[in-house]
């Protein structure tokens, strides 16, 4: 499945017929991509939007075929709620206010508004059979699309608890809303009077038509951004689509990634910065220069949103071909640096994880006690600590955790800079992995968060923690310096290397300091 304007102008321009897939000389991205994961017994997902604030929302799908909306904030997914009487969900976009808006329903779809916890159905064109909403400015204003008695779409603008049809172009029909700004202009596509399917814009109460490439005749606008700069698609009559950006009543054509022969524009930042894609590769264009974005292991992938700093949020391929949930940034990774460095104590010096990915060395000192000493490379705020275990040593979620933030004192745990007494936020399956007598056990990922703490870039903390009312048990399997070191993608634990499970393993959860 794809996102809200790039399954329009795969509808409207007929793009899936296009996909064609030509290897490319790689080039070196320059964000890191990040695994969302799913919410737990899921395996498809998909981020629609990325705010300021680093707030992603998107879909999660499983083995009951139900989309599931989500909000996924430092490092934790949470499934939104449904409309009353809903099966599924889907959350399109997000504001910086945190305000979510998407579709709930169950034969068909409500556009729904997320706010402060509480699930609004916000009704319908009168005569509609299904609405969704698809994007939100920071007034609360809200674009989306319904399904029209008529047998197509129509273009709506929700504002203060009143939905608007935005009309047609002259002689046309359908439209389909794809973005608003802060302004309160509204992008997407509409059908023409002579059949074809134009970028257009909706500005107070008025509708034009934004027009081709030369020699084009289909279009779909995707994104505009608070100057009024809109991002979309266009054919130019004798080639696939390629992405645009309308300036000044002009469309100019963005181009392709090299060895590829159509491109999709599907958002734009107030710097001007585009993401979308080429072929089946994720891309940011900036300053003139379209770029290829890193994938998952399945090496294909979409941009669908970008936010003011850089942050992008899409979907890409795993190795099993399942689409998943992303980000890319610029700003190192959000939850878990990706220069973080782990060790046993000063008996083994610091081990570095590969470029992009998390790690996380197997703890074994102290019986019920982890202590391990962490450095990172900018200053970086830590918000929790997940802790990988089997079923044998799983806490219950009413049990408490008592994590110590310490300095270093000559290669020693030095003064406490921060002391938590927290609960599990969740627990949940993480995998099946060997153990080191080669049989299997089941893993799981115990989440704990407490109030952000601040370290500085450059300097050595140490970690600590320990079961504070439940015994934690006796963890000697491993001793140290024995250098185990279990990968992350994202948040989803993939395996160790050497190829076997101790009895615990833990995981900061960080963002960098901007």
């Amino acid at each position: 499945m794809t996102s809200r304007t790039s399954r329009a102008v795969l509808v409207l321009l007929g793009l899936a017929t296009l996909a064609v897939e030509t290897a490319a000389a790689p080039r070196a991205p320059r964000p890191a991509i990040i695994d969302l994961g799913t919410l737990p017994g899921d395996y498809f997902s998909s981020a629609s939007d990325i705010n300021h604030r680093g707030q992603v929302v998107g879909w999660s799908l499983g083995p009951s075929g139900q989309f599931r909306a989500f909000t996924w904030e430092d490092g934790v997914m949470t499934e939104l709620p449904l409309l009353a009487g809903a099966r599924f969900a889907s959350a399109s976009a997000i504001n910086e206010r945190g305000q979510i808006v998407g579709a709930s329903g169950d034969a068909f779809s409500h556009a729904a508004l997320w706010n402060d916890g509480e699930v609004i159905d916000l009704g319908q064109l009168p005569g509609a059979t299904g609405c969704f909403a698809l994007a939100i400015n920071n007034r609360g204003q809200i674009a989306g699309t319904c399904d029209l008695a008529t047998g197509g779409p129509g273009a709506f603008l929700w504002d203060d608890g009143h939905m608007i049809a935005l009309g047609t172009l002259p002689g046309g029909g359908f439209t389909y809303a794809s973005a608003i700004n802060n302004d309160g202009a509204v992008v997407g596509g509409a059908l023409t009077a002579t059949g074809e399917y134009h970028a257009f814009a909706w500005r107070k109460g008025e509708i034009a038509d934004l027009g081709t490439l030369p020699g084009g005749f289909n279009s779909m606008a995707g994104g505009i951004n608070d100057r009024g700069t809109v991002v979309g698609s266009s054919d130019s009559g004798s080639f696939g689509p390629l992405a645009v950006l309308w300036k000044h009543g002009a469309a100019v054509s963005l181009g392709t990634l090299p060895g590829e022969t159509w491109s999709q524009g599907i958002a734009i930042n107030h710097r001007g910065q585009v993401v979308g894609r080429s072929g089946q590769r994720p891309f940011l264009w900036d300053d003139g220069a379209m770029e290829e974005l890193t994938t998952l292991q399945g090496g294909t992938g979409i941009g669908f949103a970008i936010n003011n700093r850089g942050d992008i949020a899409g979907e890409a391929e795993n190795a099993d071909g399942q689409p998943r949930a992303v980000i890319w940034t610029e700003r190192g990774l959000p939850l878990r640096d990706r220069t973080i460095v782990w060790d046993f104590g000063p008996e083994t010096g610091l081990l570095t994880p590969p470029e992009g990915a998390g790690a996380l060395l197997f703890s074994a000192s102290n019986n019920q006690n982890f202590v391990d000493a962490v450095s990172f490379r900018q200053d970086t705020v830590i918000t929790g600590l997940n802790v990988f275990t089997s079923s044998s040593h799983l806490p219950l979620l009413g049990t408490h955790f008592r994590v110590k933030i310490l300095t270093d004192d000559g290669g020693l745990p030095g003064a406490p800079l921060g002391v938590f007494d927290v609960a599990p936020t969740s627990i949940t399956f993480a995998g099946m992995f060997p153990t080191a007598g080669g049989q299997m056990t089941d893993v799981h990922r115990v989440s704990l968060r407490f109030a952000p703490i601040e370290l500085q870039g450059g300097a050595t903390h140490w970690v600590g923690a320990s079961g504070l009312d439940f015994d934690a048990g006796t963890y000697g399997v491993l001793g140290a310096g024995d250098g185990l070191m279990m990968m992350f993608s994202g948040d989803t634990l993939v395996g160790p290397a050497p190829p076997f499970f101790g009895d615990l393993m833990f995981q900061l959860s960080t963002r960098t300091v901007p």
